[in-house]
């Protein structure tokens, strides 16, 4: 006697045990492994069902055939297994603006998709984004390696994940921006450019260590109060603030807790239409959101 207990399969990979009894040898589908393919007398018969990334189900069978005694039993079990549905793959992001030195440990960009993708990077001149683990199915990261940009001005790379199984294709891009050296007078990391007064800016400090830049240019000569505010998410514990003449070199005026409740504020003279950069950064290894804010006049 040859006797099978079958279990549905699953769209994604899995296990399914079946009892054997009287020396079966197995055979199925490539999509399904099986183990052991032969055994004797009682035994179990373990199958693994590997992921199906098409659209469309597929169905097939696993047959089962006694090697001794007479006569010959075999039994088969039919196994469908639904199908992934349409394509489709989401990036953990449509945009990366980078600092002139980056973390040295790179950058991880998350992909999760119901398909077989791949990643690629392109950019003009030398190449200094480079990718690992770029090929991969369902959800995982792309390790994204930066070389610091020994440039003066900003450069941009376009990463591109896209899907390798099912129809249509799913495509997704990320653009990479990354500071200069000296973008506008300013030193490396981040920049933004300020243009709205007294409308508060809000930015992010992403990793410890690595400051925004923000330009300023002043509206009108005399006294401005420069200060910062805490954001209600997300909020950077202990913001501290920098001004800089043109060049980002001289520092004009800095604080830290000046303005209340873990702020800064500055109070400055400055000049209209002159070019200033405020540096914010954190203190220790705080990360966060920041909003800053300036208005003519002192406090």
């Amino acid at each position: 006697m040859l006797a099978t207990t079958p279990r549905p399969t699953q769209p994604r990979a899995g296990e399914h045990s079946h009892n054997l009894c009287h020396t079966p040898v197995v055979s199925g589908p490539a999509w399904v492994g099986i183990s052991p393919t032969s055994g004797d007398a009682d035994s179990v018969v373990t199958l693994t069902t590997l992921a199906n990334l098409s659209a469309a189900p597929r169905s097939d069978q696993v047959t089962f055939i006694t090697t001794e005694g007479a006569p010959t039993v075999i039994r088969t079990i039919s196994i469908t297994q639904t199908g992934a549905g349409a394509p489709w793959l989401t990036v953990g992001a449509d945009k990366w603006n980078l600092p002139t030195n980056p973390q040295p440990g790179g950058y991880d960009l998350w992909v999760t998709s119901n398909q077989a993708w791949q990643a690629s990077v392109s950019m003009s001149g030398d190449p200094w984004v480079t990718l690992w683990t770029p090929t991969t199915s369902g959800n995982g990261a792309v390790g994204v390696q930066v070389q610091p940009n020994p440039g003066a001005q900003a450069r941009s790379a376009t990463l591109t994940v896209t899907t390798t199984t099912g129809s249509p294709t799913v495509v997704r891009t990320i653009t990479i921006t990354q500071a200069g050296t000296d973008d506008a007078d300013a030193p490396g990391a981040i920049y933004r450019v300020w243009s709205s007064f007294p409308v508060p800016m809000l930015g992010r400090v992403e990793y410890p260590g690595q400051p925004d830049w923000i330009k300023l240019v002043p509206t009108e000569t005399g006294y401005w109060t420069i200060g910062s505010a805490r954001p209600l998410d997300d909020a950077l514990l202990d913001p501290y603030g920098v001004l800089y003449a043109a060049g980002a070199r001289d520092i004009i005026y800095q604080d830290d807790d000046m303005g209340g409740d873990w702020q800064f504020m500055l109070l400055v003279h400055l000049e209209a239409g002159q070019t200033y950069w405020l540096k914010v950064d954190s203190r220790g290894n705080d990360m966060g959101s920041y909003a800053v804010w300036a208005r003519p006049g002192l406090g």
